[in-house]
């Protein structure tokens, strides 16, 4: 992100730059971040927050599931949380095959977001424009299993 050069505690909300393109690019129309059914973005005070775009309620067999992207360092960091089911019965289904296939790695059951979801992990080392379209790509993947 971008921060004013002699700043040295952030008072006043704050958004990073690539991340906030990322909502804007896929987050302001409906039909850009189906199957989410919304979006937002997170901005934040503390520096120990990272401000991040969210994409949130998919409903997927009987489970809730969000998408949050944050970029820090020139790593965009992809969360995808999903809970309601029991975990035995999803561990094998066509959504945890797709998050494998796309790199995303399982927390530790004790890393488990406020909700009690289970977290899902990727970190992605690439340009914006691949970034951008690595989660049109990911959504598209997403709209199919409920097909």
């Amino acid at each position: 992100g971008f921060f004013l050069l002699s700043e040295s505690q952030r008072n006043h909300y704050h958004s990073e730059l690539f991340s906030r393109c990322l909502y804007v690019d896929l987050g302001i129309n409906d039909e850009d971040h189906a199957p989410f059914k919304h979006s937002f973005y997170l901005d934040v005070r503390s520096t120990k927050d990272q401000p991040k775009a969210y994409f949130s309620n998919y409903s997927h067999a009987d489970e809730t599931c969000s998408l949050s992207v944050c970029h820090y360092s020139d790593i965009y960091e992809v969360e995808f949380a999903r809970g309601g089911a029991d975990d035995d019965s999803s561990s094998a289904d066509g959504l945890s095959e797709c998050l494998s296939a796309r790199g995303f790695e399982a927390t530790p059951d004790e890393a488990r977001d406020s909700l009690g979801y289970r977290v899902f992990k990727v970190e992605l080392r690439l340009e914006y424009e691949e970034v951008r379209s690595w989660l049109r790509n990911l959504f598209d993947d997403l709209r199919g299993l409920d097909q």
